[in-house]
């Protein structure tokens, strides 16, 4: 339903205002172009009267004398009255033709020789019995001798002509907007029919049937840049909604085994009266269960807090070598652990704590999916503005198919599932969510080596951690923290 400030009506209104202010413009134009080509068309006729009057009066004969002038100039001029008036006046001033005309000393006084030799006027419009006129005057040379000539032509009928205009444009500027407002209010709602499919068609969508998408126009103009902007909004809201409802039900799932666990073992130990060693072993069941469930829910806090956004970016300047040196001191006690750096230190802006359980999240997995005996490098440089961390493995490494899939929340590879390790698939979600919150990235690339004797197919597992240094006059690193917190 269109209502009163919808946007056919300010198009309308627009359109309609524009053609308006666009019409009086060309209006004003035409009435000043129109009137200055009366002007001009008025001012030439006074210059053709200049001329026939000089024509007349040297057509005369030279023996005339000066009485018969002035009577032939007088009967030249009341032959003209009524398109024109005629005044001649010598240099001295004396009058040879003047009009019996009430009013005519007074309103031609300004183009007096006396008067117009301290005056530009050259041409002025005045009233003669309430009759418009114009008068110019000229320098004539009648029979030898200097002469003002001032004329004056009707300006009634050119005047007529230009209000008769004028008020067929005044009747004309308001029709011709009011058609523009209706052609106008025609061609948008034609142009916003579109619209209104496309809001039509939107307003079905929600939550249950986010596939939907609306139909694309054909035509590549803004609404089919809408149209394709929309659909795109709607493929990543779906994927939102996707993974929240994936996220939620694997959470829950995840979460129901410890759950029940703990629920199933705390009832067994109380349908009867038990001795304290089988207390004991059952609480340490709910103690170790609830373990797990705390871990896992620490996991989903995190995944959560980066989906908000919430954490600001690290601002302590930390020497990553330091840490890797600190982290792999705990490290070597519980396995095959290899760290190779350079002594220059590399300085990275980040949280030593974020820091340290990202590697121990690479490290965790490198260990458990690899062989017993089996060795954990870890290799860190700088290069080319970043530090790198390079972390291998020896273990079974990971198949092609689950490559791309690594980094999901809770995904988990078939074998890492065949091979039964423990562990919520958090993990590496939650180190590429360190990485990138420090303005780094995390690769994995597997396998790295070729099939040797002690292998039925290709082995390893290499990641790639890259953070982007910290500029040379950063503060200086802060002590190492131990623990991956």
């Amino acid at each position: 339903m269109m209502t009163r400030h919808s946007i056919r009506v300010r198009l309308t209104a627009w359109y309609a205002g524009l053609t308006l202010v666009a019409l009086m413009v060309m209006a004003a134009s035409v009435i000043l172009l129109v009137r200055h080509s009366v002007t001009r068309a008025v001012d030439e006729r006074l210059s053709a009267h200049h001329d026939g009057l000089e024509r007349f009066a040297n057509g005369l004969g030279a023996n005339i004398p000066t009485d018969e002038v002035r009577d032939e100039l007088r009967e030249y001029a009341a032959g003209a009255v009524g398109s024109a008036f005629f005044e001649l006046a010598t240099a001295d001033g004396a009058a040879l033709a003047r009009p019996e005309v009430s009013g005519w000393d007074a309103s031609i006084a300004a183009l007096r020789p006396a008067a117009a030799a301290s005056s530009s006027a050259s041409a002025i419009d005045f009233l003669i019995g309430g009759e418009p006129y114009r008068a110019s005057r000229r320098t004539l040379t009648i029979r030898g001798a200097q002469a003002a000539s001032i004329v004056a032509v009707a300006m009634g009928p050119a005047d007529a002509a230009l209000a008769s205009a004028q008020r067929m444009l005044f009747w004309l500027l308001p029709l011709m907007s009011l058609l523009a407002a209706a052609c106008g209010y025609v061609v948008s709602g034609r142009a916003l029919r579109p619209v209104d499919r496309l809001t039509q068609a939107a307003q079905t969508i929600n939550v249950e049937n986010l596939h939907q998408r609306l139909d694309v126009p054909p035509a590549p103009d803004e609404l089919q840049r809408l149209a394709v902007t929309f659909n795109g909004m709607l493929d990543r809201l779906q994927e939102g909604v996707g993974n929240i409802a994936r996220f939620t039900s694997e959470a829950s799932h995840e979460l129901r085994t410890p759950v029940a666990l703990v629920r199933t073992t705390a009832e067994l130990a109380l349908r009867r009266d038990r001795s304290p060693e089988e207390y004991q072993d059952a609480l340490t069941d709910i103690h170790t269960q609830s373990r797990e469930m705390s871990d896992l829910v620490d996991d989903l806090l995190t995944m959560a807090r980066a989906d908000a956004g919430v954490e600001p970016p690290p601002e302590t300047v930390v020497d990553l070598g330091v840490l890797a040196a600190s982290f792999a001191a705990s490290w070597r006690a519980t396995s095959r652990f290899n760290l190779v750096r350079d002594d220059d230190p590399i300085m990275i802006r980040a949280e030593a704590r974020q820091v340290l359980r990202l590697l121990s999240i690479v490290c965790e997995n490198a260990t458990k999916y690899g062989p017993e005996d089996g060795e954990v490098s870890v290799r860190l440089r700088a290069e080319h503005g970043r530090a790198v961390i390079d972390v291998e493995d020896d273990g079974i490494g990971v198949a092609a198919g689950d490559l791309p899939r690594v980094f999901e929340r809770f995904y988990r590879g078939a074998r890492a599932r065949a091979g039964e390790a423990t562990g919520s698939g958090l993990g590496l979600s939650i180190a590429k969510v360190i990485a990138e919150r420090h303005g780094g990235q995390i690769m994995l690339s597997s396998p790295i080596r070729a099939l040797d004797s002690r292998a039925t197919s290709a082995r390893g597992t290499r990641v790639t951690i890259t953070f982007p240094l910290a500029a040379p006059l950063d503060a200086p690193a802060t002590a190492p923290v131990a623990g991956a917190g």
